[in-house]
């Protein structure tokens, strides 16, 4: 908590990498924190939050948060959540993960990896497939071991609009 709380004091911040750290191990207050303090930074270009497993593991509220406060990050060119929970306790922080990639127009990568992604049903993977088409910069894609079973067809019809895709 006191971490994403010190972050509003770094608006020129460019890259934030908060991998490895076991975020949200002990709740998801953490992490709502850290998604929160997304609206104090404006310049951030790259975001990793990537290996903390834990993210979205004791609840949908911290993830939740890191999607619902995407749009404060205009700037940013890498996402990185991969090898996290996001899924495994719903599909409410996937979706708002899906509607927060309509504000990334300049994101160039985009790691969701490693997650539990369609655990929960369809609802998540239809808003992430319908808002890729918001990411007209796109060129590496990672939607790889998630639980996307008939869900993945939602997010092949959103890699039709990224023509920078490599």
């Amino acid at each position: 908590v006191v971490l994403g709380t010190n972050l509003t004091y770094l608006p020129g911040l460019e890259t934030l990498d908060l991998s490895g750290n076991s975020i949200g191990y002990k709740g998801d207050a953490g992490t709502q924190t850290i998604g929160e303090s997304f609206k104090y930074l404006p310049q951030l270009q790259t975001l990793d939050l990537s290996q903390n497993y834990y993210i979205g593991f004791k609840g949908d509220e911290g993830t939740q948060a890191i999607g619902e406060n995407l749009q404060y990050l205009p700037q940013l060119q890498i996402l990185d959540l991969a090898n996290n929970c996001i899924g495994c306790q719903g599909d409410t922080g996937t979706i708002a993960i899906g509607e927060g990639l309509k504000y990334l127009t300049n994101l160039q990568t985009l790691n969701i990896s490693l997650n539990d992604i369609g655990e929960a049903g369809d609802n998540g993977t239809q808003v992430l497939g319908k808002n890729l088409q918001y990411l007209p910069q796109l060129h590496t894609l990672d939607f790889s071991q998630n639980v996307m079973v008939s869900g993945f067809a939602n997010i092949t019809n959103g890699i039709l609009f990224l023509n920078n895709l490599q």
